[in-house]
């Protein structure tokens, strides 16, 4: 894969200084399969970050033609196989995406067609409009399962990390292939659709879960892992690191700093403890 077309950025903090502003993506890691590969320019020579099917797939669409594009991505702007790397990082990750100019939800993913993303959209603008025009929603309720049926084929509303993702983001934006979406747009068309679907399908799909948290902008660690069970990490560890971004420094700096290296049993005793004595 050729890096034409956008520049990956590692430390924003220090990128700062050298470009004036960067996006950064929000999106699911696919299977954990590192069968691609990315070349980087360091310095005058090259080298190969291997990468998985999802995230060759997604640079290959979000990269543009005749300008350079600066994106930040977790898993090729950090070693993720540095364990002491990452533990300095995620009490960061929330500050990564807040000074971001935008914040790019990718939802699609190899295999996972995007046709009819365009009247999804519109579907879901519709419903936003209706909803804050206190319209009645009933008129427009056709086929509203299936729309959320649609959607929900996308794990992106399945991670946990997308909540700090989304929250800390100044302007978000969502896209499904080539069509994108305000996400003000999005989550209200969300949220309105949720009352139009039974109370089954309320409980069934994650995705009016997963709206309905970020929007809530729930702080409280308690209360995020309580509403948050529907929702996935490939490492044990972070089902709560993926939850500091959602808090400020300071309360962070009170809480068990995160640690890869110790078993994932240890870590949720040693952040049970700390609840209790709280």
């Amino acid at each position: 894969m050729c890096t034409r077309g956008w520049q990956l950025l590692g430390n924003p903090e220090e990128s700062r200084s050298q470009t004036q502003s960067y996006e950064a993506v929000s999106y699911t890691w696919g299977k954990q399969e590192f069968i691609k590969h990315l070349i980087c320019n360091e310095g005058s020579g090259k080298s190969r970050v291997q990468i998985t099917e999802n995230i060759d797939f997604m640079l290959r669409h979000l990269r543009r033609r005749q300008k350079p594009r600066n994106i930040w991505i977790d898993v090729i702007s950090l070693n993720q196989k540095d364990e002491t790397e990452k533990e300095q990082q995620v009490p960061l990750m929330g500050k990564i995406y807040n000074d971001a100019k935008n914040v790019v939800v990718w939802l699609n993913s190899p295999g996972l067609s995007s046709a009819g993303a365009r009247n999804v959209f519109r579907k879901l603008e519709e419903l936003a409009s209706a909803s804050e025009g206190n319209s009645n929603l009933i008129n427009i309720n056709d086929d509203v399962t299936s729309l959320i049926q649609y959607l929900s084929k996308y794990r992106w509303f399945y991670r946990r990390w997308v909540l700090q993702e989304v929250v800390r983001g100044k302007m978000v934006i969502v896209q499904l292939g080539k069509d994108t979406c305000d996400w003000r747009v999005f989550s209200t068309g969300i949220l309105a659709a949720e009352k139009l679907v039974t109370m089954s399908d309320r409980l069934h799909y994650g995705i009016f879960r997963t709206v309905r948290m970020i929007e809530s902008q729930i702080d409280n660690w308690l209360e995020l892992l309580w509403n948050l069970d529907h929702t996935e990490c490939s490492n044990l560890h972070d089902m709560l690191f993926a939850l500091y971004g959602l808090t400020d420094t300071a309360r962070n700096l009170e809480k068990p700093q995160p640690n890869y290296r110790c078993h994932w049993q240890q870590t949720y005793e040693t952040y049970t403890r700390y609840f209790i004595a709280q």
